[in-house]
C-alpha cells in the first residue's frame, strides 16, 4: 500500500545519505541508493491512486467472474486479496445482477456497494433488498441512475425496517414515484441508522414529499435528504419547509 511504500522507501533515503557520510565510498553508488527510493516514492505519490483504481476494478471483475462460474478456489483467493486492501472497501458492479451481488456480499466484509447506471430494475432491487434484511456490513448503497420503480422502492423500504447498518442510500435518477417515496417514508418511522438518502429525480410529487416530511417529524437519525427535480408543488414544499424549521434537517429540493 501507499503507507508501506512511504515507510520503507522514505527510511531508505536518509539511511543511504548517512552511510555515505560515515563510510565514504563511491558517490555514484550513493546517488543511486538515494535516487532509487526517491523515484519509487515520486511514482507512488503521483500514480498510486489511479493505479489502485484500475487494479481494484480488475480484481472486482475477476471476483465477479469467479463467483458467477462457481470457481471456489479462485473466488477465495480474490476475496482475500480484495478484502486485505485498504483502498477496496466497496464494490462497483456495472454488469452484475442483484442476486449475484447478494452472493458476493455474503462472502465478504465490504461496506460499500455501487451499481450506478447498471439498468437495475424492480426484480433486481427486490433481490438486493432481500440481502439487506440480514446483511450486517454494508453502510453505503448507491443505486443511482437505474430503472427502479415503485415495487423496487417498496422492497428496499421493507429492508430498511430490519437493516441496522446502512447509513447512506442513493436512489437518484430512478422511477420510484409517489408510491415509492411513501414506502420509504414509512420505513423512516422504524429505521434508526440511515443518516443520508438521495431521492432526487424520481417524480415523487407532493404526495411523496408530504409522506417524507411526516416521517421526519418522528425519525431522529436522517440528517440529509436530497429531493431536487421531483415535481414538488406548493403543498410538498410547505411540508418540507415546516419540518426543516422544526428539526433543522438538511432537505434539498428544487421542485
Amino acid at each position: 500500500t501507499w503507507g508501506n511504500i512511504k515507510f520503507e522507501d522514505g527510511a531508505q533515503v536518509p539511511a543511504a545519505i548517512l552511510y555515505m557520510i560515515i563510510e565514504g565510498g563511491s558517490p555514484i553508488v550513493a546517488v543511486l541508493n538515494v535516487m532509487m527510493p526517491l523515484t519509487k516514492l515520486a511514482f507512488a505519490h503521483f500514480c498510486h491512486s489511479r493505479l489502485a483504481k484500475h487494479v481494484g476494478a480488475w480484481l472486482q471483475r475477476q471476483l465477479v467472474q469467479a463467483v458467477r462460474n462457481g470457481n471456489t478456489i479462485r473466488r477465495e483467493a480474490l476475496l482475500v486479496t480484495v478484502s486485505a486492501s485498504d483502498e477496496l472497501t466497496g464494490l462497483v458492479f456495472p454488469d452484475v445482477d442483484a442476486a449475484l451481488a447478494d452472493k458476493i456480499l455474503g462472502l465478504s466484509n465490504f461496506t460499500e456497494l455501487g451499481s450506478s447506471g447498471s439498468n437495475i430494475g424492480d426484480n433486481q432491487a427486490k433481490a438486493l433488498a432481500a440481502a439487506l434484511h440480514h446483511n450486517t456490513t454494508l453502510t453505503i448503497l448507491n443505486l443511482e441512475n437505474n430503472q427502479i420503480g415503485v415495487g423496487g422502492a417498496q422492497a428496499l423500504a421493507a429492508a430498511l425496517h430490519h437493516n441496522t447498518t446502512l447509513t447512506y442510500l442513493n436512489l437518484r435518477k430512478n422511477h420510484i414515484g409517489e408510491g415509492g417515496a411513501q414506502a420509504l417514508g414509512a420505513a423512516l418511522h422504524h429505521n434508526t441508522t440511515l443518516t443520508s438518502m438521495n431521492l432526487a429525480s424520481n417524480l415523487i410529487g407532493d404526495g411523496g414529499a408530504q409522506a417524507l416530511a411526516a416521517a421526519l417529524h418522528h425519525n431522529t437519525t436522517l440528517i440529509n435528504l436530497g429531493l431536487d427535480s421531483n415535481e414538488i408543488g406548493e403543498g410538498g414544499a410547505q411540508a418540507l419547509n415546516a419540518v426543516m424549521a422544526e428539526t433543522g434537517r438538511n432537505v434539498v429540493f428544487m421542485g
